[in-house]
């Protein structure tokens, strides 16, 4: 995609430098420096622009990776500046502190993802040291345990409605178990779930990198695959990836898992026995893709009852921020600390999150901190209680 520069600058001109975001922006409140604002970072790019700032300026282009994308400054706005696409179409422009795109083909490879951490635990320090930093980084995370997706192609002679599943990169693996149950769950409701081998990473993270040409093929790839499927919905569990996909121009709807589950008439009048405390995170990405959060609240609140506790912190950013936590591993540990606090105070047995980057860093976070907590996706959980004592062999 050709950048036009006018336009960009246009968009920044929108800025009035009001300074209503500073008070919602998780970066500035934790570096406490005025270009770790969105206002400030838009000056950065209008310096970078206008010639007055060099572009090859690592310190500079470092406070404009450092975004967190939560989109709290866009709905603080008053003057509705459209900061996030501003943002992607300056890094277009000021490449220097992304990720390379190969790089990206590498986290992004379903098949690497398992077998390259296994391997590394065999290789030698020496060597590690050669690896580039964000897979040092990778490698070094502690993952849950998980088993493959089962995937499933459309059957040609069944009647039934046929609904999607998006798996995504690295979320076929770390949503596996949300996604498998939920695959049950439907089949349970006489709803056929159909999982494409050939699905893809949606792009998002291409898209914040910088790379925007690779990512609108990658949108347009899983539009083309599910299209083919013949599906009525799509559904997705990566918060994240969903408000992505939601760019593209799908001939379906594209909804959160937890929130098409539940429109289920299985789910109307359920209810359950809970024990112990459940706790509930709304990663950023969730709360800017419509109404996916309030929903998936009012599901899980009607479940869980009084044992539900929205996690104290939930209108901040976690940290994790697609590939943030990576990136710059420090600063992500900085802002998740006062969410394991309320963790730690809160002693909940689980916490739900619809996120797959949120759900590895607070899994980290948790076995750092020798936390007894488990952390699910919410359709894992509600598609788990759903299921149990059911027969499903019909």
């Amino acid at each position: 995609m050709k950048i036009n520069k006018q336009e960009l600058l246009q968009f920044a001109d929108q800025c009035v430098k009001c300074g209503q975001c500073l008070a919602v922006c998780p970066t500035y409140n934790l570096y406490q420096n005025e270009a770790e604002s969105p206002r400030g970072r838009i000056s950065l790019i209008q310096g970078l622009m206008h010639g007055h700032l060099d572009s090859t300026d690592k310190t500079t282009l470092l406070h404009l990776d450092h975004c967190l994308y939560c989109g709290n400054c866009e709905s603080a706005c008053p003057s509705g500046v459209n900061y996030i696409k501003l943002l992607d179409r300056s890094k277009q422009l000021y490449p220097v502190n992304a990720i390379a795109s190969w790089q990206l083909d590498l986290l992004t490879n379903k098949k690497l993802f398992t077998p390259g951490r296994a391997a590394s635990r065999f290789l030698p320090q020496r060597l590690k040291n050669h690896v580039p930093a964000i897979f040092q980084q990778a490698l070094s995370l502690s993952t849950p345990k998980v088993k493959p997706v089962t995937y499933k192609a459309a059957s040609a002679t069944s009647d039934r409605k046929k609904i999607g599943i998006f798996t995504g990169c690295i979320g076929h693996q770390i949503d596996s178990k949300a996604i498998n149950l939920t695959a049950r769950l439907l089949d349970y409701c006489g709803l056929e779930a159909v999982i494409p081998r050939t699905q893809s990473c949606c792009g998002a993270i291409y898209q914040h990198e910088g790379h925007s040409d690779k990512a609108e093929r990658l949108l347009q790839k899983n539009q083309q695959v599910f299209y083919h499927e013949d599906v009525e919905k799509v559904i997705f569990f990566a918060s994240g990836c969903g408000t992505w996909l939601k760019q593209g121009d799908f001939s379906m709807p594209v909804i959160e898992a937890t929130r098409f589950i539940a429109s289920l008439d299985e789910v109307a009048r359920f209810r359950a026995s809970i024990e112990g405390k459940i706790a509930i995170h709304r990663p950023c990405s969730l709360d800017s893709s419509g109404k996916g959060w309030d929903i998936m609240l009012q599901l899980i609140q009607a479940i869980a009852g009084e044992q539900l506790v929205e996690l104290p912190g939930n209108d901040s950013c976690c940290g994790s921020a697609g590939l943030h936590f990576l990136k710059h591993p420090q600063a992500a540990r900085q802002l998740l600390a006062p969410k394991l606090q309320s963790l730690m105070d809160i002693a909940p047995r689980k916490l739900l999150t619809a996120n797959t980057g949120c759900t590895l860093h607070f899994y980290n976070g948790i076995e750092e901190r020798g936390l007894d907590i488990e952390v699910m996706h919410p359709a894992e959980w509600v598609s788990g209680l759903l299921l149990q004592g059911k027969d499903l062999s019909r």
